[in-house]
């Protein structure tokens, strides 16, 4: 699904003219879940859903995405396919079809740079394991992921069009700089990207990828993997839960996430617009802030707190998964 195509106009910004497209892909999303699943211990943020997962995928079909793991460079080489069209506009059922419909050639022709080549047989357990994957369980992973990476992603493009695309990127990996003349990316080497050598910047949005910097490089064209669901937010103990949803359960306390979410504030004013005491107002932001749904931050001789909208977005998706 395309979520917006931006050209950079912000003045001052490094990528002033240089275009960035937006998308979110279900296929991409899932092969990093099947990449997960593959490669656990490298994913310290999905390390329950991991747990949950192998409890409920037939061990027969987890034995096959694990041994064409060892294919597919754990799945991290047909994903290349999500970055072309049509697939980047097309749902998994609708991906798959057009991976069955994809000649030899075109497969070989995404694994070759990677020094390999795949087998009739071998494509078609690949795409046999994914179908048997999606209907057993991502399917319901997605309904709850699909509307939270959506909406990520276009506040994403917001941002992009407030500070520009650079600025933005900027906040993607600590391994990624954003530097005067170039993108420069630390991963088993550096690679530099002038900014006069790139016309776009492709990016899409994953829960399952950190802490790898994910990243391909196309005809004068960058692509990048915003991760969200952070680590801190991706192990969610019954304790924690109970935090924010004791957070939630306060007519008070939900008047004031109201107004936080329109602007941060401090207890002042808080106080004043809500009409109770600022004693009141300082007692019920230490349980929100406790339960993780307000940030805070000093700004001169006050204290402004912010919404936490990671945890308020995921809450529906973090009762899921410690339900499964």
């Amino acid at each position: 699904m395309k979520i917006g195509v931006y050209t950079d106009r912000v003045e001052n910004s490094k990528t002033l003219g240089i275009t960035g497209e937006i998308f979110f892909s279900p296929l991409h999303e899932m092969m990093a879940s099947m990449h997960v699943i593959c490669n656990p211990v490298h994913h310290t943020g999905r390390q329950k859903w991991y747990r949950s997962m192998i409890e409920k995928v037939r061990p027969e079909l987890l034995t096959e995405i694990q041994k064409l793991g060892e294919v597919t460079n754990n799945y991290m080489i047909p994903m290349d396919f999500t970055t072309q069209m049509p697939f980047m506009e097309l749902d998994i059922i609708e991906c798959l079809y057009m991976l069955k419909k994809c000649t030899m050639s075109k497969w070989n022709a995404v694994f070759t740079p990677y020094g390999k080549t795949i087998s009739v047989i071998e494509k078609n357990r690949i795409i046999m394991a994914m179908e048997a994957y999606y209907e057993e369980y991502f399917k319901e992973e997605l309904f709850f992921l699909e509307p939270l990476l959506i909406r990520y992603l276009k506040k994403l493009m917001e941002q992009w069009k407030t500070i520009g695309i650079a600025a933005s990127l900027e906040t993607f990996h600590e391994r990624l700089y954003v530097k005067d003349e170039e993108i420069i990316l630390y991963k088993n080497k550096e690679y530099h990207f002038p900014y006069e050598e790139l016309r776009s910047i492709l990016v899409t949005g994953s829960t399952f990828l950190s802490p790898h910097l994910v990243t391909g490089i196309m005809t004068e064209t960058l692509f990048l993997v915003k991760h969200y669901y952070a680590e801190s937010v991706g192990v969610v103990p019954p304790q924690e839960l109970t935090k924010i949803y004791n957070g939630l359960a306060d007519s008070t306390r939900l008047m004031i996430l109201k107004c936080l979410k329109k602007a941060p504030d401090n207890t002042a004013h808080l106080a004043e617009n809500l009409h109770i005491s600022e004693a009141a107002v300082s007692k019920q932001l230490k349980i929100l802030y406790e339960g993780g749904l307000v940030e805070k931050k000093r700004i001169g001789k006050y204290v402004f707190y912010s919404i936490s909208t990671e945890t308020l977005d995921f809450l529906t998706y973090r009762i899921y998964e410690y339900l499964s």
